[in-house]
């Protein structure tokens, strides 16, 4: 049966036409993406939404997948005339009602490392913290990189407030409504406007191919509600996702963060400056939401 609102739920992708409303909930530590724009043909999609947790943003936003995030959107053959993105802040884990407390993180090492929690260091910890906040960090900066490689339009950019996590919706909520005057709303706000869509106006959005760069700034906030997301059958308390032992945030099937390395990629709030010869980019953004 035909509906007109779709929910996208957690390392999923959906796409819709102009007559349907796309959603996600729960986002907490997850990224919440949508692009949107002119359908290549009458009735044909004009948007695309994911909801991808922190250690899985290569396969759910950029996998080669027909499933993934820049496939749908590639197979569309939509034109894209902008990008949204909900992320949540890089220290979720350290401040508001989502904070991970040191004993729960002391007892998380000590169950890695085989060893008594009293064995735990304070340097430990803090490392483990920070570990946290370089896997958000790397997971905006690769779906952002994803954005711009494949479509040469880097992401507006929210991060959610620390202080409403564990609210009930629209925090952690993103929403594509259907045209005419479809909007892009994240934690209830508006974000962009999506064009309505005209027949035949779209050029494949395959048509991409060079590299483009993209900047986006770094301490803002919006708001999180950590409602929804986790799998029905997980007994972990919030916080914690996954089958890992580890809390919320952190890629479940490495010690460190997806991507992490010691040469890694620019801090949050970097910006590049090269294009191609004769190129030009659009740039992503990082806005306030509260």
């Amino acid at each position: 049966m035909a509906t007109d609102r779709i929910n996208v739920n957690q390392d999923g992708c959906r796409a819709a036409n102009a007559n349907t409303t796309l959603e996600t909930q729960g986002l907490d530590t997850c990224i919440g993406i949508v692009a949107f724009g002119l359908p290549a043909a009458q009735g044909g999609i004009n948007k695309v939404m994911a909801h991808s947790s922190t250690g899985r943003v290569s396969q759910v936003i950029g996998g080669s997948q027909s499933t993934s995030f820049v496939q749908q959107v590639r197979n569309s053959g939509m034109q894209v005339t902008g990008i949204c993105m909900s992320c949540p802040r890089h220290d979720r884990n350290d401040h508001g009602p989502g904070k991970i407390s040191d004993e729960t993180i002391r007892q998380a090492i000590a169950s890695r490392d085989r060893i008594q929690p009293s064995q735990v260091t304070a340097q430990q910890i803090e490392t483990f913290r920070d570990g946290f906040r370089v896997a958000f960090r790397l997971a905006e900066q690769e779906a952002v990189r994803i954005c711009i490689d494949n479509f040469g339009i880097g992401p507006v950019t929210i991060r959610r407030d620390n202080n409403n996590v564990q609210r009930p919706p629209p925090y952690g909520t993103l929403v594509a409504t259907k045209s005419p005057r479809g909007q892009v709303k994240a934690e209830g706000q508006k974000m962009a406007d999506i064009p309505d869509p005209v027949a035949q106006a779209a050029a494949p959005a395959t048509g991409h191919s060079s590299h483009h760069s993209g900047s986006h700034s770094s301490g803002y906030g919006g708001s999180s509600s950590g409602q929804g997301g986790y799998p029905a059958s997980s007994s972990k308390p919030s916080g914690y996702s996954g089958s890992s032992s580890r809390p919320s945030g952190y890629p479940a099937s490495s010690s460190k963060p997806s991507g992490y390395s010691a040469s890694s990629s620019k801090p949050s709030g970097s910006s590049t400056s090269s294009k191609p010869s004769g190129g030009s980019s659009k740039r992503g953004t990082t806005k306030v939401v509260r």
